[in-house]
């Protein structure tokens, strides 16, 4: 069910019996708390697989009730397989820690999250670490790479340079890996790209890398001659002036 959000479809899915497996909302964020009520409406009914939400306006101050219920929500659903999230939550009083972290059981395999929502998107990977197969993210976080590198079953990536991306060498079943490399407000994308070439490279060599991605790009960069240097000298961790 693809649905942009108004109130006849609110009122059917919050008392319908009929189970939905998939649901995709688009909705205002003075919506936030229906939305939370409707996922734990259908989650209850025992189908719901695979959620997609996005939020088509900034965070307003009097939906921040709302958010932290949807947000719990998001983070007690049982069952769910795949997760999508756009909400623009950027407020952190919205965002605030969780103070009751009773873990479900993992069940994602899919995630993408396209927002900073660390302190929920951290929890979801760790009570999901034993099962998530497919993570996207779009931001950086202080237990992002840990969290990755613990996880048994990650074989796709997509995600900007991370901290400590070293860790992502534990990853013995990640075979598809791409950053999505934007330029700091200090320049420095040559930087970038060579420490992904050098991860990257250091990962094929050990096997655990068949396949990444770099997105189409002019480069005007030592990073060529930095990662041939690297490679022919076999030394997986010597640091580059680059680096």
């Amino acid at each position: 069910m693809n649905l942009s959000f108004h109130g006849d479809v609110c009122d059917v899915l919050l008392v319908t019996p009929t189970a939905i497996s998939e649901v995709t909302l688009v909705f205002e964020a003075k919506d936030a708390l229906l939305v939370a009520l409707i996922l734990s409406r259908q989650a209850s009914l025992g189908r719901l697989k695979k959620v997609s939400l996005s939020v088509k306006d900034d965070i307003l101050r009097t939906s921040h009730r709302g958010l932290r219920a949807l947000l719990l929500q998001i983070c007690q659903a049982l069952g769910l397989q795949s997760m999508s999230l756009s909400l623009n939550v950027d407020d952190e009083e919205v965002l605030d820690v969780i103070e009751a972290k009773v873990p479900v059981p993992a069940s994602l395999k899919q995630l993408n999250c396209r927002a900073r929502l660390e302190p929920y998107l951290e929890l979801l990977m760790e009570w999901h670490t034993n099962t998530l197969e497919d993570v996207s993210l779009s931001s950086d976080g202080p237990r992002m790479t840990s969290l990755l590198a613990a996880m048994p079953r990650l074989r796709k990536l997509t995600c900007p340079m991370l901290t400590d991306m070293q860790l992502l060498r534990q990853c013995r079943s990640l075979t598809y890996l791409k950053l999505n490399l934007t330029p700091p407000s200090g320049g420095g994308l040559g930087k970038q790209l060579f420490r992904f070439l050098r991860l990257t490279m250091m990962m094929m060599v050990i096997g655990k890398v068949k396949e990444f991605a770099l997105p189409q790009m002019k480069l005007r960069t030592p990073a060529a001659v930095s990662t041939q240097y690297f490679l022919q000298n076999g030394e997986s961790e010597r640091e580059s002036p680059f680096s």
